[in-house]
């Protein structure tokens, strides 16, 4: 897996984090949890023959680790005996090919030793104090706070704001979610509160938002099989924290060339036109997938939210509106054709043809990325002309 080598595999306490799940846990069980309850397994690119030899090693040679958590007998699942993951850090393959603008340090133990590696928490549902959004909202915010967060906590927040949680003690509704991130201090941007389809936009290009420009995104859809007890819609939630980029992608050119009426935005398009995949996890699956942007269609997705950054007032997608409105409302009308500006010069060759006309073919592409004004400053700070000169 990612190209390890070999993996260490090690009996761990049931603490923190863990503990308090276990406890949690423990009000729900028929049967005591049988021999080993947790374990830690590492995995690291160079061979060793024993833990004590890792010593030695950097961190950047361990891939990442996993803890896994025994799930017991419980009275919703008196025949069910597991294990899950009850975390997993893995920075490795489709992480290091994509996009992925919050990839946070965590620090684990192997051996003796306090080791540390850099990605998106993983974690598996386990039916007793979590599901799919229960791990899918750690997933978030742990790259944004200090401090992990426990499914105790999610489901208090959850049951102050809904206290029936949806006729089940573990469906979150969409409010309960949104109202988990509110109280961690985090924004976000139901795709559908916000009238988003109304306005125009897919619901993946309202996730790609979430992810280039803010903290990440959760995506719900409904699943197909048998209804619910109460005849609902099984559904699923996953969240997403990065993409790719595909210089190669047909698509951009071939609209402006082949079919001018379906362009969009006037000859302006957004970098989300170069994503072909999503990057996420999904507990039912594994960690770092690829969601392919098309693969799910819009009539089975039920949910998608835009998680922005700390301290951001505006998603992305909103972002774009208003610097599109800022570029033809008051840009446009006074760029000159022998505008003495040279970055004004390309912009309006970007924009118009030689007859002072719109283009159909897209020349100018808008991204919006959050950054702070500091971060802002000091990038400007850096760039440099064609002299060599600096601002």
């Amino acid at each position: 897996m990612y190209g390890a080598s070999v993996f260490v595999v090690e009996d761990i306490p049931v603490e923190g984090l863990l503990r308090e799940d276990a406890v949690e846990f423990q009000k729900w069980m028929i049967s005591e949890l049988p021999g080993k309850k947790a374990i830690r397994i590492s995995f690291w690119k160079t061979a060793f023959p024993s833990i004590e030899a890792c010593n030695d090693l950097p961190d950047d040679d361990c891939i990442g680790y996993m803890i896994l958590q025994k799930a017991g007998k419980t009275k919703e699942h008196p025949y069910d005996l597991r294990w899950v993951v009850f975390e997993a850090v893995l920075n490795g393959g489709n992480l290091q090919r994509g996009i992925v603008p919050h990839k946070s340090v965590f620090q684990f133990r192997v051996g003796n030793r306090i080791r540390s590696v850099a990605g998106r928490l993983y974690c598996q549902q386990n039916g007793v104090t979590s599901a799919c959004a229960h791990v899918a909202i750690r997933s978030i915010i742990s790259a944004l706070r200090n401090e992990d967060v426990s499914y105790r906590e999610i489901n208090e927040v959850a049951q102050k704001i809904t206290a029936d949680l949806s006729d089940s003690r573990l469906i979150l509704t969409e409010p309960q979610i949104e109202g988990v991130f509110r109280y961690f201090k985090l924004s976000v941007e139901d795709m559908y509160s916000v009238d988003a389809v109304g306005k125009g936009l897919s619901f993946y290009r309202f996730l790609y938002a979430g992810i280039e420009s803010g903290a990440g995104s959760l995506l719900g859809f409904k699943v197909d099989g048998p209804k619910d007890s109460k005849g609902r819609d099984r559904q699923h939630v996953i969240p997403l924290f990065g993409h790719t980029f595909n210089k190669h992608m047909w698509v951009n050119d071939a609209m402006g060339l082949y079919f001018p009426d379906e362009a969009h935005m006037q000859g302006v398009y957004g970098s989300d036109n170069w994503t072909s995949t999503f990057i996420g996890h999904d507990d039912n699956i594994g960690p770092n997938i690829y969601v392919p942007r098309h693969y799910v269609k819009e009539r089975v997705v039920t949910y998608a939210l835009a998680v922005l950054s700390p301290n951001s007032h505006m998603s992305g997608v909103w972002a774009e509106s208003e610097a599109l409105s800022w570029l033809f409302g008051f840009v446009f009308p006074k760029l000159k054709c022998n505008e003495s500006n040279v970055w004004l010069r390309r912009l309006r060759r970007a924009l118009v043809n030689d007859k002072g006309e719109m283009r159909a073919m897209a020349q100018l592409v808008l991204r919006a990325l959050f950054v702070t004004r500091k971060e802002y400053i000091e990038h400007l700070k850096r760039e440099v002309d064609w002299d060599g000169k600096t601002e």
